[in-house]
Formats: structure tokens, sequence, C-alpha cells
């Protein structure tokens, strides 16, 4: 998807709610491309795999913030085993020795029946 005529759609929205301004908004904002089917369409898929990263928005959160939203798409997708444990890959950079820049924390689910695999990443 490509967006144009906005910098930012989060800070446009900020913008927005701390100007409380009366005028009409002008700013405008296009978004086009091919419509989303959906992750199951992927799923069904027999070639490759399917992959989703998950970025956190604005603020803190620690590694496992997602599993509330894991455990329903786990079951909306009918992918009933779950990897037992996550992986979780510490983020550095030589630029910053000892600085932590984040966590990838990777959950593998799956639909015994059909076979259909999902890699779940969740970035913080």
């Amino acid at each position: 998807m490509l967006l144009s005529g906005c910098a930012s759609i989060g800070k446009g929205a900020a913008e927005a709610v701390l100007e409380k301004s009366e005028r009409e908004d002008t700013r405008q904002c296009q978004v086009w491309g091919k419509p989303f089917a959906g992750i199951e369409a992927d799923l069904a898929k027999k070639q490759g795999q399917t992959k989703v990263l998950f970025v956190h928005g604005v603020g803190d959160h620690i590694p496992g913030y997602t599993t509330q939203f894991l455990e329903k798409l786990s079951k909306e997708l009918n992918l009933n085993v779950r990897s037992e444990d996550q992986k979780n890959i510490e983020l550095n950079t030589p630029l910053f020795p000892g600085k932590n820049l984040g966590n990838l924390r990777i959950t593998h689910l799956l639909n015994e029946q059909n076979g259909q695999a999902l890699t779940f990443y969740e970035l913080t």
C-alpha cells in the first residue's frame, strides 16, 4: 500500500487532537493498492510460508504483549498447535555496545489436520 499526501497518519491524528481547531481539516491522505485478502488466504497456499510481523505502537511494551492477540488469531485460523517455547532474539548493534535495541519474539503455530503453518514475529 502506498500513502500519499500525509507525512504521517499518527502525526496527523496527534496534531488534530492537540490543535482542537474548529476549522475544517483540509489535509488529504490517500491509500491505494490491492485489497488485503487476509492471512487465511496465504495459509491455504501450499507453497511458501506464511509469516506475520507485529510491531508495537507508541509506548513501551515487554516481550509477550501480543499474547492475547496471538491466541485470538490462532483460534480464528484454526491453528491448534503452538510452539512450546517462543524464541527471543535480543537486538543490538556494534554502534551502541551494551545497549539493547529491542527484542524479536518468534512463535510457530500449526494446524495438525491440514498442515497449515504460521510463523508470528513480535517486535518490541
